[in-house]
C-alpha cells in the first residue's frame, strides 16, 4: 500500500512487529538516539521522532551558504527529558566544525544506537559519473572513510559499543545518475554504494544454504535498505513523501527494539 506498512502482504517472510506510537514511545524511552545524514534524512529524524510523539523541527535545516555558516543539528526531548533524539546534517562529514557538533550531541548522554546515512554531497566528485575517464580509475572510499572518522572520533570513542547502523540511499537527483543505469556494471550508483560499504567493512556471503547475508568486519548493522523501499515517491525528484519514510522507520524500531 502507498500509505501502509504490510511487510505480509508484499510477500516479505521476516518477522517484523509493526510499532504504534505506544510502542515506540516505550522503546524510546529513556533512550538518546542520534541520526546522521543529509536532507532526506532529515526528514526521515522528523518521521522518527513523530511516531514517537515527539515533534521535531526540521525546517530550513541543511548545511548551505558556505563555510561560515553554523553546521544544521536539531533536537527534541521528551517533557521530563528522559526520551531524546538527534539530528547533525552532514556535509563533509569529517570536517572539523561537524565533528564537534557530533562531539556536543554526545554530550546529551550516550547513545542507545546511531543511525548514520554516509552519502556527503562534498564528496561525491570522488566517484565520477561512469562515462567519465576518471570513472575507470582505481575506486575512492572517501566518502565513508569520512562519515566513519567522524563517528569513531566522536561517537565510539566516548561510547565505545554503541549499536551503529548505516542506512542506504534513497534514489538520489537525476543528475547524479539516469535510474536506469542503476544496476549496470560499473554505475556510479553503485560505486557509490561501495564508497560507504568498504570502509565499514560490509560485503555480502552466501550461506551454507546456498543464501546470501550482509556482514561487516566493523560489526555494522545494515544497510537499512532505503533505495528500493523509497523507489520513486518523492515529492520533489530527490525528498521521498512523507509516507514514503513509514517503512523505514519501521525498521529502525525492529532494529532497536
Amino acid at each position: 500500500p502507498r500509505d501502509g506498512w504490510a511487510p505480509a502482504a508484499a510477500g516479505v517472510n521476516v518477522d517484523l512487529r509493526r510499532f504504534d506510537p505506544a510502542d515506540a514511545a516505550a522503546c524510546l524511552r529513556g533512550k538518546h538516539v542520534m541520526i546522521l545524514g543529509e536532507s532526506t534524512t532529515r526528514d526521515l529524524y522528523g518521521a522518527f521522532a513523530d511516531v514517537a510523539g515527539l515533534r521535531a523541527n526540521i525546517r530550513g535545516c541543511m548545511n548551505s551558504g558556505g563555510r561560515a555558516k553554523p553546521i544544521c543539528h536539531r533536537t527534541v526531548a521528551s517533557a521530563d527529558n528522559e526520551t531524546r533524539v538527534s539530528f547533525q546534517f552532514l556535509s563533509s562529514s569529517n570536517a572539523s566544525r561537524e565533528m564537534e557538533v557530533t562531539r556536543s550531541l554526545v554530550g546529551y548522554g550516550a547513545p542507545a544506537a546511531v543511525f548514520a546515512y554516509c552519502m556527503a554531497y562534498d564528496w561525491l566528485n570522488t566517484v565520477p559519473p561512469s562515462d567519465q575517464p576518471e570513472a575507470r580509475a582505481p575506486p575512492s572510499d572517501a566518502m565513508g572513510a569520512a562519515c566513519l572518522q567522524n563517528i569513531d572520533a566522536n561517537i565510539l570513542s566516548a561510547a565505545p559499543g554503541t549499536p551503529l547502523f548505516l542506512l542506504g540511499p534513497t534514489y538520489p537527483p537525476g543528475w547524479v545518475e539516469p535510474y536506469e543505469n542503476r544496476t549496470r556494471p560499473g554505475s556510479r550508483m553503485g560505486r557509490l554504494f561501495q564508497a560507504i560499504e568498504r570502509p565499514f567493512g560490509i560485503s555480502c556471503e552466501r550461506k551454507p544454504d546456498g543464501d546470501f547475508k550482509v556482514v561487516s568486519a566493523r560489526g555494522v548493522r545494515g544497510p537499512i535498505d532505503r533505495y528500493n523501499v523509497v523507489g520513486h515517491r518523492k515529492r520533489d525528484m530527490i525528498h521521498p513523501y512523507d509516507n514514503a519514510h513509514t517503512p523505514t522507520v519501521q525498521m529502525m524500531l525492529n532494529h532497536m527494539c
